[in-house]
């Protein structure tokens, strides 16, 4: 099962806005006249596609969620899940957007069965929506971009941020595993956009430093989290003693 959708994301204007230069700039306030006299800087659609099971996930950003756009990504991330050992799929879950609804996007599902959520209920396709929160928080908000075109290159699939993801990020989801562990196949790291090498031996690409996990060479902070939360619920459970003392019922701590 694999989960579809589209999420729109304002452009960073060039060389940069608010948060490069800090609110009350002069670079803000020049973005901000642009604004107002309707000179917006528009918006890219990420399109995502998660893995049910590993959560392996899968982005591009592109210029709209037309359903020609959509049906070319969602061929593309097949051709991506398939060479990562996601051969066969069985339902695709999407919302009810109109590129979705369109007939050649069931088309290009090649026998899948298609499976659009109840309107107006986004928790039903929760993890493609909670991936997009994640990237928006970890990748999209973690550091000040100077352009657009810098943001989408550390997008790319053959970039860093689906490499930091699926072979780095330890998911809850996944068991405290990262998505790349899940797989039969694994997910290879020869991938012709990596320039460079840390001394761990993990790629890095320089567009992305300053995001948490990556250009220091440690594990992300999520797993300190995870961490965390296991010894919160060990906590609760109740002692083998205080079991016994009140006759085989369990007490809350």
């Amino acid at each position: 099962m694999v989960h579809v959708d589209a999420k729109k994301v304002g452009r960073d204007p060039d060389g940069g806005g608010w948060r490069s230069h800090g609110r009350g700039s002069e670079q803000a306030k020049a973005v901000g006249r642009r604004k107002k006299r309707t000179e917006r800087g528009g918006y890219v659609c990420l399109h995502s596609a998660v893995d049910g099971f590993s959560r392996l996930a899968y982005t591009e950003a592109l210029p709209d969620e037309k359903a020609v756009t959509a049906v070319a990504f969602r061929h593309r991330a097949r051709a991506w899940f398939a060479a990562h050992g996601i051969t066969q799929t069985e339902r695709v879950v999407t919302d009810n957007g109109s590129c979705y609804r369109a007939d050649a996007f069931a088309r290009s599902l090649l026998g899948a069965r298609q499976q659009r959520i109840t309107p107006y209920t986004p928790r039903h396709n929760g993890k493609v929506e909670r991936y997009h929160r994640i990237l928006a928080e970890e990748f999209l908000s973690a550091r000040a971009w100077t352009s657009e075109d810098q943001r989408c290159e550390a997008l790319a699939v053959c970039a860093v941020w689906n490499i930091r993801y699926n072979r780095h990020r330890p998911h809850s989801g996944a068991d405290g595993q990262t998505p790349a562990t899940r797989l039969r196949e694994g997910v290879t790291n020869v991938l012709a956009s990596y320039s460079q090498l840390d001394d761990h031996g993990d790629h890095q690409h320089p567009s992305l430093s300053g995001v948490a996990g990556v250009s220091d060479g440690h594990r992300p902070t999520s797993r300190l989290r995870m961490s965390s939360m296991d010894s919160r619920r060990t906590s609760r459970r109740a002692s083998p003693s205080r079991t016994a003392a009140t006759g085989g019922r369990p007490t809350r701590l």
